[in-house]
């Protein structure tokens, strides 16, 4: 993924077996071990990358210098497999987390401010049983939702799309 980083130029974020930062004409930092990383740009020009690692989604910020703003191995975020980022307001992110396969697990959100607190408690908030979810922001420090399930009771056309939106205060 890609993420600005103000007026110096941005960040990349890969996987490689790790998840790994790199300011743009700089040398790469690592952030943690795990897959599935997904970074977006905090209000301070650096980035917030998020990342699975057993079944766990971590967190960490990272400074437009490079260097790690949370704890060594990032914050616990929630239970999920696959990550999501976009950005809240006055520094937080919004953190969506699922499987981006079937079968389906729970949809979470976790919002986490920008000195590495989580606030919808340890494992999140549930927004819905599902798989594959997508994340935008809804502009005002909310985050709206779409995820995939499969249907069991329909035997045509059985892959359905939801969608639900959090606001700021969720």
């Amino acid at each position: 993924g890609l993420a600005p980083d103000g007026p110096a130029g941005g960040f990349i974020v890969w996987e490689n077996g790790d998840s790994w930062h790199s300011a743009v004409g700089a040398n790469g930092v690592t952030v943690g071990k795990g897959v599935n990383p997904a970074g977006v740009q905090d209000t301070h020009d650096g980035i917030v990358i998020a990342w699975s690692s057993g079944q766990i989604l971590y967190g960490q910020r990272v400074s437009a210098s490079g260097i790690l703003q949370w704890r060594a191995r990032g914050v616990s975020l929630c239970p999920d497999a696959a990550a999501r980022a976009v950005q809240g307001r006055d520094g937080e992110t919004i953190v969506v987390g699922g499987t981006d396969h079937y079968p389906k697990s729970a949809v979470r959100a976790q919002r986490i401010d920008a000195t590495g607190v989580v606030h919808l408690g340890p494992n999140g908030v549930s927004v819905g049983d599902g798989y594959a979810p997508v994340a935008v922001s809804d502009g005002e420090g909310g985050v709206i939702i779409a995820w995939g399930i499969q249907d069991p009771d329909y035997y045509y056309d059985s892959d359905r799309l939801y969608t639900q939106r959090l606001s700021r205060t969720a």
